[in-house]
């Protein structure tokens, strides 16, 4: 009997242990989208969007992590379904909401407005609560009223509970380092591949992302040599990340005759 108990105890253990291993992060993906002159709606996961004519984002994350979408320009309507986390980049705004329904804006000025939940808008220090029909600018002549409506707003801010997560410094942050890269991108490439390459330096998550992103936007600045050196690195150390077969078709077009 006793190595018959001491063998049930270690098929316990061993059950056990199967059980409770924790399970892999799930990859994140990245989507790059612009559209032209019609609307347009596409999925981040669980998440929808309607993206306005003549509009450009990226998103990154999946939905287990939470999503960040850089709009670079246009306008886009974000749906985000409960249990869910987005945040949306506009030039310095940050307009993050949890199973909320928002729009952002972003040509001159940025615009938030709230069709469901809260959302909250951070602009440098400034954190602003909206609730359901309320609409941010960042518009100077915007900024008196809006002040007032911060202070407001601060009077029933959310629970701490209902917030979303802060965030840490772009210097410690891959996520945060990726979006300004995204950003960087239209007027200051080579300053988005230098930002690029600190992300695709670690070991997260973000690197693979990171990694293809520098690949794919050499290959669009035309910097072939550059492209398929980042590309390869890429399927090297990703070999079934999230933009495996983007890289692969990238790389094919590089290796066609000009």
């Amino acid at each position: 009997m006793g190595a018959a108990s001491a063998l049930a105890a270690l098929l316990l253990v061993a059950l056990l242990v199967e059980v409770w291993r924790p399970s892999e992060p799930a990859p994140l993906a990245s989507t790059r989208v612009e559209t032209g002159e019609s609307e347009a709606r596409t999925q981040l996961g669980d998440v929808s969007l309607t993206l306005a004519p003549r509009t450009r984002l990226t998103g990154v994350g999946s939905d287990a992590a939470g999503w960040v979408i850089v709009l670079e320009t246009g306008q886009v309507r974000v749906d985000v379904p409960a249990r869910a986390a987005v945040r949306v980049e506009a030039a310095d705004v940050r307009i993050a909401g949890d199973g909320a329904a928002f729009s952002v804006h972003r040509a001159d000025f940025i615009v938030a407005s709230v069709e469901r939940g809260s959302v909250r808008v951070t602009l440098g220090a400034t954190r602003t609560w909206l609730l359901e029909g309320e609409r941010w600018s960042s518009a100077p002549e915007a900024q008196p009223d809006m002040a007032e409506d911060g202070a407001r707003e601060s009077a029933r801010e959310p629970t701490p509970a209902a917030a979303p997560p802060p965030r840490t410094s772009p210097t410690e942050d891959p996520a945060a380092l990726f979006a300004a890269a995204s950003r960087a991108e239209a007027r200051a490439p080579d300053r988005a591949d230098r930002l690029y390459a600190r992300v695709a330096a670690t070991r997260g998550a973000w690197a693979a992302n990171a990694l293809f992103a520098r690949g794919r936007l050499a290959h669009e600045r035309g910097h072939r040599v550059d492209a398929a050196r980042h590309l390869a690195t890429y399927l090297r150390r990703f070999p079934s990340g999230p933009n495996a077969a983007d890289a692969r078709r990238l790389l094919t077009e590089l290796e066609e005759p000009r």
